[in-house]
């Protein structure tokens, strides 16, 4: 009987019966990411999106503390029976429609991107 499979094996023999090494890179660590130009791009198209949303938040906040806080200016009268209370509240429904459009394609444009980092992302997770 033979005890060869106690006997100590050579360090050829070890290698062979090691785990195959990945041949796939590590992903980037999260610093590396942020620092990527993919974020940087990202960012810099949040930019100009936030600027116009927040113009938008604030002229529907204008409408009514005008509406409150000075009625006589808001029924004062343009054309016909159309006042400037009235003006108002139709040029932010056109204003909605236009930034939700403005909006949609800006994101089409930029989506690709962002899953390109989201998929990065979870890599990174599932280390």
């Amino acid at each position: 009987m033979s005890y060869d499979a106690f006997q100590p094996r050579s360090a050829s023999a070890r290698d062979d019966l090691a785990a195959p090494r990945p041949t796939t890179p590590p992903p980037p660590s999260f610093a590396q990411i942020q620092a990527g130009p993919a974020i940087a791009t990202l960012r810099g198209a949040r930019r100009p999106a936030v600027a116009v949303l927040g113009a938008v938040l604030g002229l529907y906040l204008l409408n009514p503390l005008l509406a409150v806080g000075a009625p006589g200016l808001v029924a004062v009268r343009l054309f016909g029976s159309v006042n400037v209370g009235m003006a108002l509240s139709l040029l932010l429904g056109a204003l909605s429609l236009t930034v939700t459009y403005w909006h949609g394609r800006r994101a089409r444009r930029f989506d690709p991107l962002a899953a390109q980092v989201r998929a990065t992302f979870e890599r990174e997770e599932e280390r």
